[in-house]
């Protein structure tokens, strides 16, 4: 681009010299301007004196021309289009010839500026959004502020408040894709802002569930819970134990159960997909765990399916001696403990912790079999014991 006039040129001819066409802008137009036109004068040199040249200035709204005077100056005022760059072209043509064009970007500043709400929801499972913001105009005046929003197919309108204050429901014409909406503002005097682009995706597809570790048996105590999904999520995971009241044993007892929620922070992996839950203390030795997805949800906030007891269990490494896992059928929550005996008779039960696996009473889950869901149950005592199972 040029901002300042163009020298003149002189080739040899024979023995005399010749004079090149070429414009002088002595009045160039300013880089930027708030204003609907921008003026500029200048002067054309030729071997007749620049007289009677064409001068023409295209890239504004429309070209516009003039004819030199009688000493060769020019000008002329040029509209140009708002709210964006023009790049104005300035060239001269008479019976000399013509003079090289040159070039000079003007910037057209609207006087009404949107700014979009950080609040709009890049992606939802709702048909609408709410497409908010505020919208100034320098200097203030007292015209009504109308912003559209169109999503291509339809357009919505809300009139700004006195403190320039929008918002406008549109609906979303495609779902489980990408929305494009366009923002513009405009008033009664013609002006109109730059127009900004939104993007929103729908989602109302619930994240699912690709990957969880740890799984089965044998799970370090000191370890921690990840689950991966197949999209981004946000949430925490959570990881539960339970323990039966009850500190005494007959020769049969039965005991209500009841969830125990254990404490740590829930870690979001990089790419959004994976999240990672580390206890504040150690996992149980020897008890099984259940993994919960209850409050995780996708970033258009469909909630994550609650994971099934025997794809979310594991069962942690048994490092003690004075414990022993009963199962119990399905059908209820009790836990049945029949003849611990220790080397002084029956002795207290420390703790008590369940799960629910997909297994056989008896057995862990074998490879390729689907046999009845159990309760797992570990029993802690405070000293060695012998047990036989048996059941409520």
């Amino acid at each position: 681009m040029l901002s300042a006039a163009a020298l003149l040129v002189t080739v040899a001819c024979g023995t005399e010299p010749a004079i090149q066409v070429a414009i002088s802008v002595d009045r160039p137009p300013p880089d930027s301007t708030r204003e609907a036109t921008v003026a500029m004068g200048g002067r054309v040199v030729s071997a007749s004196g620049g007289v009677g040249f064409a001068v023409r200035v295209a890239g504004g709204l429309a070209p516009v021309q003039v004819t030199t005077d009688r000493f060769g100056f020019w000008d002329l005022t040029v509209t140009v289009r708002r709210a964006q760059e023009n790049v104005l072209t300035i060239s001269a043509e008479g019976e000399d010839g013509a003079a090289e064009p040159l070039t000079f970007a003007v910037t057209h500043v609207s006087p009404l500026a949107v700014e979009l709400s950080p609040d709009i929801r890049s992606e939802t499972n709702s048909p609408t959004v709410r497409i908010a913001g505020s919208v100034t105009r320098t200097p203030r005046k007292r015209t009504p502020l109308v912003l559209t929003v169109s999503n291509g197919t339809e357009a919505r309108t809300d009139t700004a408040t006195t403190d320039g204050l929008f918002a406008v429901d549109v609906p979303l014409p495609t779902f489980n894709a990408v929305n494009t909406f366009a923002v513009v503002a405009s008033d009664t005097l013609g002006d109109s802002s730059a127009v900004l682009t939104v993007q929103v995706r729908h989602d109302d597809v619930p994240p699912s569930v690709v990957g969880i570790s740890p799984l089965g048996q044998g799970a370090a105590t000191d370890g921690a819970v990840s689950v991966t999904f197949d999209e981004p999520v946000q949430g925490t995971l959570g990881v539960v134990d339970g323990r039966w009241t009850g500190t005494t044993i007959s020769d049969t007892l039965f005991a209500r159960a009841g969830q125990w929620p254990l404490i740590g922070e829930t870690v979001v992996s990089d790419d959004g997909r994976t999240l990672r839950f580390a206890p504040e203390t150690a996992f149980l030795p020897g008890a099984v765990h259940e993994i919960t997805v209850a409050d995780v949800t996708d970033l258009a906030g469909n909630a994550a399916a609650d994971l099934p007891a025997p794809d979310a269990c594991f069962v942690t490494q048994d490092g003690s001696e004075d414990a022993a896992v009963f199962l119990a059928d399905a059908s209820s929550d009790a836990l049945a403990v029949a003849g611990a005996t220790g080397a002084g008779g029956i002795p207290d039960v420390t703790g008590v912790h369940f799960g629910t696996v997909q297994a056989s009473v008896g057995s862990i889950p074998s490879p390729g079999t689907t046999p009845e869901p159990v309760m797992i149950g570990r029993v802690e005592f405070a000293e060695p014991v012998t047990t036989r199972r048996g059941d409520p």
